[in-house]
């Protein structure tokens, strides 16, 4: 059978404590809404004539924003440029080959 372990005193001692702290206490106090705001009165200070400041309004990376769109329009316009020098190239190696052609058909 099982032995039954008397207490012993720091054990009762501490047990007692436990069970009078939570009867003192305010477990549940269903009358409070623990969640609840409180207005505060005083204690904190507000910047004066400084204004709304770009936080909160969409400013933040408005520069990025501009930087990003110009490197794009440089990219775009850089390979707009490559790709007409490469089609005025291609026409005038057409060009050529053609005066080539006639070259030889005038000279039979």
């Amino acid at each position: 059978m099982l032995d039954k372990k008397k207490p012993n005193a720091l054990s009762l001692a501490l047990g007692t404590s436990f069970a009078v702290t939570l009867a003192a206490s305010n477990l549940v106090n269903a009358a409070d809404n623990p969640f609840a705001a409180n207005e505060i009165k005083s204690g904190y200070m507000v910047a004066e004539g400084h204004g709304e400041g770009k936080c909160g309004e969409g400013k933040c990376g408005e520069n990025k924003k501009k930087k990003v769109n110009a490197a794009k329009v440089n990219a775009a316009k850089t390979k707009l440029a490559k790709e007409a020098v490469e089609r005025k190239a291609a026409k005038e190696a057409v060009v050529k080959a053609n005066l080539a052609k006639v070259n030889v058909a005038t000279n039979l």
